[in-house]
């Protein structure tokens, strides 16, 4: 259910895939323990639909939780991706210290998995933080 709600965010549906998603993080919160890998993925879904339409105080919830699920987590990448996010998000409602210190954390990781491109992305937006007055 949750890969059917990443393919409706894909196309657009944003409600359908808020729904699908939300069903499907009931279903594994029911079946698995909180701090479990697919409830952090179906958690940041959550909050990358949120995310799209520009609600990016309700993404903080969801994000976080996420976070939560892969604490200790040796899927770096991964996690360095959501930090990104949940840096995106907090930047818009302006909780920029603890936005820079997931981007700052988030770019390490990526050069620490051998993913230039991406650790460059997040200092593009480290470097727009720093640019502000």
């Amino acid at each position: 259910m949750a890969k059917l709600a990443a393919l409706k965010h894909e196309t657009g549906d944003t409600d359908g895939a808020r729904t699908d998603v939300r069903r499907a993080l009931a279903m594994q919160k029911r079946a698995l323990a909180t701090a479990h890998r697919p409830i952090g993925r179906t958690s940041m879904v959550i909050g990358e639909t949120l995310m799209a339409p520009g609600e990016p105080a309700e993404a903080i919830g969801p994000l976080r939780a996420a976070m939560t699920a892969y604490e200790g987590s040796d899927a770096n990448a991964e996690r360095a991706s959501l930090q990104r996010t949940l840096a995106r998000a907090l930047l818009q409602t302006k909780d920029e210290h603890l936005a820079e210190e997931l981007l700052v954390e988030a770019a390490a990781a990526f050069d620490r998995q051998g993913e230039p491109e991406e650790a460059k992305r997040t200092r593009v937006l480290l470097r727009s933080i720093e640019r502000r007055p």
